[in-house]
């Protein structure tokens, strides 16, 4: 970071710094201090991937009609669906779609994730509750959504869900080289905060599960059931806050140590320049989208990428981090003169011959 001009000790959320530095290093790190989200317990200093989720084997089922838990990447179905969904819309609605339906999906398909004792917690959830795969591969899922949306924000506000005996937020590393939940190793449970009353252990269960329903999910039907002992229902999310789940790198914070990462962006910015090229927007402007905050750099329209440090645009001087979210998305579009200008390369083939019918998704 030192040689690229990075300061080890600011954030590259410039906007935030002052509320990041009162509760986090500047740079956050696994449990094990490595350059994974501070919630991944997998202490392997390789870059990891899993050809399954927590060694339960592929399946072609759902879960709430939804693909959380399939893990089977981006499909053409998947494909067609957006672009009809996206047709005729602007932009911010591309972005969010892209997100979420198309390019989230290739991340936690090749990352997957394991773990002993995270197989082990498995089987105790599966004797003592009957729970199926589809239910453990639906936890699986609603982990990292919920890690990744809900854990530092709630930090910031002092409301962490997690109790851990090495707690990743408030330490760099771990002086231990034990492996989760054994003697010496770190293990969590859910912050006693948020089971001190049947309310509290709701809205814990409700930002879990956030996208399931109790009406068709066994593990959220039991949970919200007050007619079952409250202590029972509180082991049993404890044993889901305690899984410690070993994400494979593509699905986390360290994603871009995998060459796949390339592969998978190259992938939608083609995506993006065939939506552009076929004129399906109604408009290009840069906004905020659904579930995204404008306090946000990552993605405030006046937010800048400090991360892009370093990284200069063909034939201009200027560095990209000083752009501003609506400028890059002015310069990343393909019809434009900066684009020309900036970018030295256009992608060359916008067909999807390997999907049936793909020719009439721009129609």
């Amino acid at each position: 970071m030192i040689r690229e001009g990075i300061d080890p000790k600011k954030t590259f959320f410039p906007d935030e710094e002052d509320d990041w530095l009162k509760v986090s290093p500047p740079h956050l790190a696994s449990p094990y201090g490595l350059l994974r989200s501070p919630w991944n317990f997998n202490p392997s200093e390789y870059t990891t991937r899993y050809n399954n989720v927590n060694r339960i084997a592929n399946t072609d089922d759902s879960i709430d009609n939804t693909k959380w838990g399939l893990y089977l990447g981006s499909t053409c179905k998947d494909y067609a669906s957006f672009i009809t969904h996206v047709k005729s819309q602007e932009l911010p609605v591309y972005l969010s779609g892209a997100e979420d339906d198309v390019h989230g999906n290739i991340h936690f398909a090749f990352g997957g994730s394991g773990g002993d004792h995270c197989a082990a917690t498995d089987d105790i959830l599966r004797a003592d509750y009957k729970l199926t795969d589809l239910n453990l591969l639906s936890i699986a899922r609603m982990s990292q959504i919920f890690l990744k949306s809900n854990v530092y924000p709630l930090v910031r506000v002092s409301q962490n869900p997690l109790s851990c005996s090495a707690n990743p937020w408030q330490n760099d590393s771990l002086t231990t080289t034990a492996m989760p939940g054994e003697v010496g190793g770190p293990s969590c449970v859910c912050s006693s905060e948020f089971l001190s009353s049947e309310s509290q252990f709701q809205s814990l269960v409700s930002d879990f599960f956030r996208d399931i329903s109790s009406h068709t999910n066994k593990v959220v039907a039991y949970l919200r059931d007050t007619s079952i002992d409250f202590e029972d229902r509180k082991r049993l999310m404890n044993l889901i806050c305690g899984r410690m789940q070993y994400d494979g790198d593509m699905a986390g914070s360290g994603a871009a140590t995998d060459p796949l990462f390339w592969v998978a962006h190259g992938a939608i910015e083609r995506l993006f320049q065939a939506a552009i090229f076929r004129n399906i927007l109604t408009s290009k402007a840069y906004g905020l989208y659904k579930g995204r905050n404008d306090h946000c750099s990552g993605h405030s329209p006046t937010g800048k990428k400090a991360w892009l440090q370093g990284f200069y645009f063909d034939g201009a001087d200027t560095d990209a981090s000083q752009y501003t979210n609506v400028e890059l998305t002015e310069i990343l579009d393909p019809t434009t003169e900066k684009y020309r200008d900036y970018i030295n390369y256009v992608y060359d083939d916008s067909q999807w011959s390997y999907c049936e019918g793909s020719e009439s998704w721009f129609s």
